[in-house]
């Protein structure tokens, strides 16, 4: 599955205006202090490490093993306070619709491979916790570029320009997320972004090969 991103940057006589934004302030948590989300960071990392195995499916249908392990480190947490930016400047509003959600974060670190040796990736990441709106859990949530792919894995289409991202998200003790490529470019005064899909785990049944994981 593809996902497309046009992003247009041009000037005219009418102006530019900066878009939207969020603008962030932190406020360090102690680890048995009360998050704005009602949880302390050390009851967050009591819940880790998490060790399990999933089931990965490859962007060609291919079905292998996922073994991951993940772990916070409650000192770093901070309630995040995100407060919405007006668009600003004189010309034309670019149609961007943006929301600004409080959060927890929480850094910690990620590890998961293939048994093949494919994915064999162990990075540091931020956990982004939020409640959800229909269980009204809190749910965590990471979006991480790899500084390169250290598994035998060659993606396809890859040019100078691509950059990998881990994108997941921690819910009932499980975790579940994608393995995505993005490569970009320019054309005349529209640049691109466009995301592939490679691989995506905790949605598939790991095959019964695959050794349970859990620790």
């Amino acid at each position: 599955m593809l996902l497309v991103s046009l992003f247009m940057a041009c000037g005219n006589d009418m102006g530019y205006v900066e878009g939207p934004s969020c603008e962030e302030e932190e406020f360090a948590v102690e680890a048995g202090e009360e998050t704005l989300l009602g949880f302390t960071p050390q009851a967050a990392a009591d819940q880790m490490p998490l060790s399990n195995t999933a089931g990965l499916e490859w962007e060609d249908g291919r079905v292998d093993c996922l073994h991951y392990s993940l772990q916070l480190d409650p000192d770093s947490a901070r309630d995040v306070e995100s407060t919405y930016v007006p668009p600003e400047g004189d010309g034309p509003v670019p149609m961007i619709d943006i929301q600004c959600t409080d959060y927890v974060a929480i850094d910690g670190t990620l590890t998961f491979s293939t048994p093949d040796g494919a994915i064999s990736e162990d990075i540091a990441i931020t956990i982004s916790y939020q409640i959800d709106e229909a269980s009204g859990e809190a749910i965590g949530s990471v979006y991480e570029e790899l500084p390169v792919l250290s598994g035998s894995f060659q993606a396809e289409n890859a040019d100078s320009s691509s950059k990998y991202f881990i994108s997941g998200s921690i819910a009932s003790g499980q975790f579940s997320g994608s393995l995505i490529m993005q490569t970009s470019g320019e054309d005349g005064d529209i640049a691109w972004a466009e995301n592939a899909f490679l691989a995506d785990w905790g949605h598939v049944d790991a095959p019964e090969e695959c050794s349970d994981g859990n620790e």
